[in-house]
């Protein structure tokens, strides 16, 4: 956590260490890019996690902790700008310590605006998921909270007595200029999924304008 955070610091340029083709079906061929700039993943610190979208021909990726970038170069080897944003005043090295399951969770650009979903600790030690947006820029984004619910999960007192953030959900799909989906998962207080009156283990459709789902 750590070295990416001093990677943000200093808005280092990152890029991928290896190529590997891959002779595939129908005769085509898949590369395969390795990425040894993400220093923390969402089971195991090693490897590091991250997620991707494309836009307008370039390659955008956000790794489990906040460093964002975009490429549009994938020749042998892909170099990634780094985007500076404030994704880590919305969860930081406060909560990646706490364990390290809670992350970013999805990384989605719809109509020159970019979202990340991510695990948010709503009060301390009880957590939800939310999602963050901002304006599409290549030198800066400035994120703002799209859509957060007070309903949380305790991950030390809850009535299951157990908790897992990998049951986080987080996936989000564009549904129409007007509207995201958003899986939520239960954090393992699995009869969450059958109460109605709980957003957790559902797929919501979220406004774009006003946050309500």
């Amino acid at each position: 956590e750590d070295a990416e955070k001093t990677i943000k610091k200093v808005q280092k340029d990152f890029k991928t260490q290896e190529k590997k083709i891959t002779k595939i079906s129908n005769n085509k061929t898949l590369a395969k890019y390795r990425l040894n700039n993400f220093y923390a993943g969402i089971n195991y610190t090693i490897p590091g996690s991250g997620f991707i979208d494309f836009h307008d021909d370039k390659l955008f990726v956000l790794s489990a902790r906040g460093i964002l970038g975009f490429s549009n170069n994938f020749d042998e080897e892909i170099v990634f700008k780094q985007i500076k944003n404030n994704l880590n005043d919305f969860l930081g090295l406060e909560q990646f310590y706490k364990y390290n399951w809670f992350s970013f969770k999805d990384l989605l650009i719809h109509n020159n605006t970019i979202f990340v979903s991510f695990t948010e600790e709503i009060k301390e030690n009880c957590w939800n998921t939310s999602i963050v947006f901002g304006e599409l820029n290549y030198d800066e984004v400035k994120f703002s909270k799209l859509f957060s619910n007070d309903d949380c999960i305790h991950s030390k007192d809850n009535i299951d007595k157990e908790f897992n953030a990998h049951q986080s959900g987080g996936r989000m799909i564009s549904f129409d200029d007007k509207h995201v989906l958003l899986s939520i998962g239960d954090y393992r207080s699995r009869y969450l999924a059958q109460d109605i009156n709980s957003i957790n283990g559902k797929l919501i459709k979220i406004n774009l304008k006003n946050g309500k789902y």
